[in-house]
């Protein structure tokens, strides 16, 4: 009699090599092996993995990060300088184009930034958008309320993801300072 392959009973040969080899496989059909195998410490989106689907009893599937819709905030950190400031702005009332490709990786739908403006005016301000958006209403700002006094706020401004830009408008006055500083960011691996 054989049994996949090998012959069963006294002089088995085979079986000292096939018991342990299928002793140490992932079975298809057995729950719970995963959770002692080596975590990856930064996948990458098109890694697979095996996973046990806990809405399907556990059963294994296969997947990747970027079928997963991972909407997370990743913080930056402590960035050790502004990103954008007033030398490299321009405040003539038009849009205009920040590039944060060095910044943000690919996929980034969205960008938290800290911005701080001080000006001696009231009502000096800088709006954000996500590139070809029209309906300025809807785009967040930052506004000198009181004049000469420091005014910061984080904003939640949209990015194009695969260019990873975003548009701003600065008052067309001569502002005292403007720094813009990239605090994190939201990834949708779907994309």
């Amino acid at each position: 009699m054989t049994d996949f392959g090998r012959r069963t009973g006294g002089g088995d040969m085979l079986k000292a090599v096939y018991d342990p080899i299928i002793a140490a496989a992932i079975h298809r059909n057995v729950a719970g092996e995963i959770a002692g195998i080596t975590n990856k410490a930064t996948p990458t989106y098109t890694d697979l993995f095996l996973l046990e689907d806990s809405a399907a009893a556990y059963v294994k599937k296969r997947s990747n990060l970027k079928a997963l819709q991972l909407r997370n905030l990743v913080d930056r950190g402590d960035p050790q300088s502004w990103d954008w400031n007033i030398a490299n702005l321009t405040t003539d009332g038009n849009w205009h184009t920040l590039d944060a490709t060095g910044i943000v990786p690919v996929y980034t739908t969205w960008v938290l930034l800290g911005v701080t403006i001080t000006d001696d005016l009231v009502g000096s301000m800088i709006r954000f958008r996500k590139p070809g958006k029209v309906w300025v209403p809807t785009s967040p700002r930052v506004v000198t309320h009181v004049a000469n006094k420091l005014n910061q706020q984080q904003v939640l401004v949209g990015v194009h993801p695969s260019a990873r830009q975003i548009e701003y408008r600065a008052t067309s006055t001569t502002i005292t300072s403007i720094y813009i500083a990239v605090e994190g960011w939201f990834v949708d691996q779907t994309l």
